[in-house]
């Protein structure tokens, strides 16, 4: 199991609020897959602290495994396409936060197809740094785009909110990306 970044949203909660939400049910789950936690920009190194270990054996902001021949370099994203988060003070990231996740659960609502092609475009910023992985495939998320592009070598898991869920299966080397609404 592998959480790839923003499992929590640092702009809007506490890590201790997070830890101790109803979300902790799922730790012992979580922990017993020997889950790896990758770091996102809502939930970056520095918001979060030692108890990210309940729910994962490994921390960090990328990893790299083999799945049958296949080798897969993962990371959020975010340190490849710029995000802004760090040269905002907090309260007006919150604000634009609060803005922006209003205005895309309307699109989404409204005009899903639309915001999802919006969201796969932006998958292209990520051709440059795959070209540059040693014949790795790399898995992001951070724009939300699910789509899977193995000529390419870019494999985006998408996210799961609004009634919308997309993620991956990756089993012996094969990459299935699953996407439902719930």
């Amino acid at each position: 199991m592998i959480i790839n970044g923003d499992f929590w949203d640092g702009y809007i909660t506490t890590f201790d609020k997070f830890v101790k939400s109803k979300w902790k049910k799922l730790f012992p789950m979580l922990r017993s897959k020997k889950t790896v936690y990758i770091y996102g920009n809502h939930d970056s190194k520095k918001l979060s602290d030692v108890r990210v270990k309940l729910f994962s054996v490994f921390q960090g902001y990328n990893y790299e495994f083999k799945s049958g021949k296949v080798n897969l370099a993962i990371e959020h994203g975010h340190k490849i396409i710029p995000v802004f988060d760090e040269m905002i003070p907090k309260i007006v990231l919150n604000i634009i936060a609060l803005i922006h996740r209003t205005v895309r659960r309307l699109q989404y609502r409204f005009n899903p197809g639309s915001l999802l092609s919006y969201y796969k475009r932006l998958n292209r910023y990520y051709r440059s740094h795959a070209n540059n992985l040693n014949n790795q495939i790399l898995v992001v998320g951070h724009t939300y785009g699910a789509s899977l592009n193995l000529d390419e070598r870019i494999v985006n898991s998408g996210f799961i909110q609004w009634g919308y869920g997309s993620y991956l299966i990756i089993e012996n080397g094969k990459i299935t990306l699953q996407i439902e609404d719930y």
